[in-house]
């Protein structure tokens, strides 16, 4: 027999009492899971639950999406798999999930990015590990293989970029420049834009107002495309034209809406481009000779319309272009249009159709049930209730539902499912057809609790008999007790033969979640939203404990925490999810637990037959929370490390440079040749050099980088800033509040050090003398941005002027053009 109990116009509830389960939070999850341990004479054993697997999920959306090769097919095998981390097998308190995919160009390895900063390789025939690559300090944003498969370059959320060498197993270079997240990382063949050798770039291409999503290199290294949070595709062409240099070209590419993330296929010629939307935009970009034809084509039209009027220069200039500009080399291909958000997208080109279909849910999971073999698991989301199996995984049977599943119960006998609903309603399923025999309006709004009893009953013009509900009463599994949840944060208990009230449990200062009464109705567990857990005995309605939790019942650091009911104590955390654990279930044979959270993801646990030492594993869980405090992880705000040895590698070379250049003219040689350093950040002083490193740290990092230099360094790194604050340099805020923070900082040890009073003194007047004259340079910007407004304003007002005079004209000789007509047909 069943109760249903209405939440506001939803079944929220549902109360079998032929099991020792009496009620379980609709959208909610219990972090207590009360079972009894395994009695071995004086002392208790615990065994522990292990994470076995994880399923109803495809695709994260945190993560990308490649094509494999497997088994000599290359366009039917996508990379979607889950890498499960053996410290999550041993409830550690690292959760590393994968965020990032790569392939090499004949998709037989790949390289995974993970949260946590490492990059592992696999090979895909073996599934075996064949290298870790440890030199980023937060989560791998970006990864790319080169065409050969020998090198790996992977951006990170540290706004740096590492060349990997994957046959040596370690770094080459680490590339550092940018000032934000690195979200694309490419290698091109054709031409060295990273130069490779001193691991520096010397090329940037800017036109983006805000920030670039990602970047493609199309068609044989010729062409860059990228996107931003605006509808526009900001594309160069590269044309080299000698060994020193190469000329880039620009041009746009207009898509449907903002926010783009773009893609290309294996042969570098087909653009995916998608936003946050449902529509996939695709553009093909076209050969030497195809472009070349599409500009004849154009001209040719052209000349057509161009004999009919007077040529000028440009119509003479475009008929004699030989180059194919941007239209003619790319072609737009018709849309698709998905039914869902794209989260990411990957492309091949053949002629092959194929179709994956997705078995498992599309929204959150809110409730779970087992069957009483446990041998199947029951689901139910925001769109239908599913029906998995225990041993394989797979999704056996879907069920659609007119609203969301707020509950559900499993019959006895296995072969029906009763499921509450958000609009009200009460389903009854047959498993094994996957069919809704009945839908009853329990509830609308009437905020009751109905009882309700399984029938068979016949079905009209039919002798076939289906199981129905009935409004009749029902019993509690000793007869005595029903328990009501309020939103005024108690709780009632009501006996069950007479419906009299028998006490009020109060206490929590939020309403409560999720209840549970023992199998032997003596004690009662409520969990609220006020963080706390509380336990009763229903006998005397005497409090027994208070149990505090770090966050509501929807666990939002995916723990599951197992309790002894019996003396208080945790036995176990469970660790598995991501994200906030939305619910879960234990079987009957508190052999397994699964638990769903807001990534759709659902996971299984098993029991095992490996003992728990309750002290062993609290000083575990000690030691990984102190490793935690320690670990500079992607949470961490690790500032000035390698700003601070680039400016000190700055302030070395430059000291190294002079000193050879003074001995050079004291022997009276040649002077020596620049640093490489100096040649890859394209300078040609030493006073350039130290300006230049000086601008590329960021403003956040600067106290930190100045902090961390030795003190013989700060002195000549004063000492080197007068030749900067003596020449006129655009951007000179990074030195003056430099120089100003050292002196601030560091004012009673600089003053003690009697060679640097005279360049104290000398920076001093340097830094007011600039200071007036940066005040002049704004004073003079302001006023002549003032004028060029008012400029602007008065040539508005005389444009404006002038039409409305010109309308009026306009309107004046309309009305005596008719005027006139008027009294010519008068006349006639």
């Amino acid at each position: 027999m069943y109760a249903s109990y209405d939440g506001r116009g939803s079944v929220r509830n549902l109360f079998r009492f032929s099991l020792s389960k009496l009620s379980r939070g609709g959208d909610h999850e219990c972090l207590v899971i009360v079972l009894k341990s395994f009695k071995m004479g004086i002392t208790k054993q615990y065994l522990r639950y292990v994470s076995w697997k994880n399923f109803n999920i495809v695709y994260h959306p945190d993560c990308n999406v490649v094509f494999v090769t497997l088994n000599g097919i290359s366009d039917r095998y996508v990379a979607i798999m889950t890498i499960e981390n053996e410290d999550m097998k041993n409830n550690s308190l690292k959760k590393i999930s994968v965020i990032k995919l790569a392939t090499t160009s004949e998709g037989k390895y790949i390289a995974v990015g993970h949260s946590g900063s490492l990059v592992n390789t696999f090979n895909l025939a073996t599934g075996k590990t064949i290298g870790t690559f440890q030199g980023h300090r937060s989560a791998i944003t970006a990864l790319t293989y080169d065409t050969h498969g020998h090198m790996l370059v992977s951006g990170s959320k540290d706004t740096e970029a590492v060349i990997w060498s994957v046959i040596a197993e370690k770094g080459l270079h680490r590339l550092s420049g940018h000032k934000g997240v690195v979200t694309g990382v490419q290698f091109m063949n054709k031409h060295n834009l990273v130069d490779l050798t001193t691991g520096h770039c010397f090329k940037t291409l800017a036109g983006h107002i805000t920030e670039v999503f990602t970047f493609s290199i199309l068609r044989d290294d010729d062409f860059v495309v990228a996107g931003s949070n605006d509808a526009e595709l900001r594309t160069w062409k590269i044309i080299k034209m000698n060994e020193d240099e190469s000329e880039i070209k620009t041009g746009s590419l207009m898509r449907e809406g903002p926010g783009c993330v773009v893609d290309t296929d294996n042969t570098n010629h087909l653009l995916c481009v998608h936003g946050h939307g449902k529509l996939l935009e695709l553009f093909i970009f076209n050969g030497g000779g195809e472009a070349l034809e599409c500009l004849r084509n154009r001209q040719q039209k052209f000349r057509k319309k161009a004999s009919k009027r007077d040529g000028n220069n440009e119509d003479i200039a475009f008929l004699n272009e030989k180059n194919p500009a941007l239209q003619d080399v790319v072609r737009r291909l018709p849309p698709i249009l998905t039914d869902y958000k794209i989260r990411s997208a990957d492309l091949v080109v053949n002629q092959t159709y194929v179709k994956i279909s997705l078995h498992g849910h599309r929204s959150n999971v809110r409730v779970l049930s087992f069957s009483s073999n446990n041998l199947a698991i029951f689901t139910g989301g925001s769109e239908c209730i599913k029906m998995w199996s225990r041993k394989t995984f797979n999704c056996i049977e879907t069920v659609e539902t007119s609203s969301g599943v707020q509950c559900l119960c499993v019959l006895p006998g296995d072969r029906h499912i009763l499921a509450g609903l958000e609009d009200g309603k009460l389903l009854v399923i047959n498993i094994a057809a996957g069919d809704i025999i009945e839908s009853i309006s329990a509830h609308q709004n009437d905020l009751k609790v109905k009882l309700w009893q399984l029938e068979l009953v016949t079905v009209p013009s039919s002798d076939r008999k289906v199981l129905s509900l009935l409004h009749l009463k029902t019993l509690h599994p000793d007869n005595k007790l029903l328990a009501v949840v309020l939103l005024d944060n108690t709780v009632k208990i009501f006996f069950m033969d007479t419906f009299k009230h028998f006490i009020n449990f109060y206490g929590h200062t939020l309403p409560v979640n999720d209840m549970d009464i023992s199998y032997d109705s003596s004690i009662i567990i409520f969990a609220s939203g006020d963080k706390t857990i509380r336990i009763w005995g229903l006998n005397y309605g005497d409090f027994h404990k208070h149990l505090p939790t770090e966050s509501t019942l929807t666990n939002k650091n995916g723990n599951i925490k197992h309790w002894d009911a019996d003396v208080f104590e945790r036995v176990l955390t469970l660790q598995g999810h991501r994200g906030e654990c939305r619910n879960m279930s234990v079987s009957g044979n508190g052999y397994y637990v699964t638990s769903c959270d807001q990534d759709i993801i659902i996971l299984l646990y098993e029991k095992t037959e490996e003992p728990l030492v309750l002290e062993d594993e609290w000083e575990e869980e000690r030691a990984q929370e102190d490793d935690k405090e320690l670990a500079t992880g992607e949470e961490t705000n690790v500032y000035g490390g390698p700003s601070a040895e680039l400016l000190l590698e700055c302030l070395n070379v430059i000291k190294e440079y002079k000193d050879n250049l003074l001995e050079s003219e004291n022997k009276g040689v040649d002077k020596p040749t620049l640093p490489i350093i100096m040649t890859a950040f394209n300078v040609k002083t030493t006073d350039d050099y130290l300006f230049e490193i000086v601008k590329r740290i960021r403003s956040s990092e600067l106290e930190e980088v100045l902090l961390l230099m030795p003190f013989s360094s700060v002195c000549y790194f004063m000492e080197a800033l007068i030749p900067l604050l003596n020449h006129m340099h655009h951007g000179i805020e990074p030195v003056v509040w430099s120089l100003i923070f050292l002196v601030q900082t560091l004012h009673k040890p600089i003053s003690s050090v009697n060679d640097m009073l005279p360049i104290l003194k000398q920076l001093n007047l340097l830094a007011t003398k600039k200071k007036k004259i940066q005040i002049n340079l704004e004073y003079d910007l302001v006023g002549e941005n003032l004028h060029l407004l008012m400029f602007i304003n008065n040539s508005q007002e005389e444009e404006e002027l002038v039409f409305n005079i010109t309308q009026n004209v306009q309107k004046k000789r309309k009305r005596q053009k008719q005027k006139l007509l008027k009294s010519v047909f008068v006349n006639m």
